[in-house]
């Protein structure tokens, strides 16, 4: 199951690495990873009972994975 898991995460975050590198972001494997936990622990949070992330949180995180410096 963990090899599995890790084969999921793999492919996920190669396809944010494809799509960060297409819109020219800076360091796109490293935005990559931080997008991709960041996501994981949002619906973690939000599977808990949890409020979900605000819009402008979202906003930056976007801004910030697309910064192309």
């Amino acid at each position: 199951m963990r090899a599995a898991v890790h084969a999921v995460d793999d492919v996920r975050t190669a396809y944010l690495v494809r799509l960060l590198t297409e819109a020219g972001s800076a360091d796109p494997g490293h935005r990559a990873a931080v997008v991709y936990r960041t996501l994981l622990g949002e619906y973690a949070m939000r599977h808990a009972g949890g409020s979900s992330i605000d819009a402008e949180a979202i906003d930056a995180l976007t801004t910030w994975a697309l910064d192309p410096e």
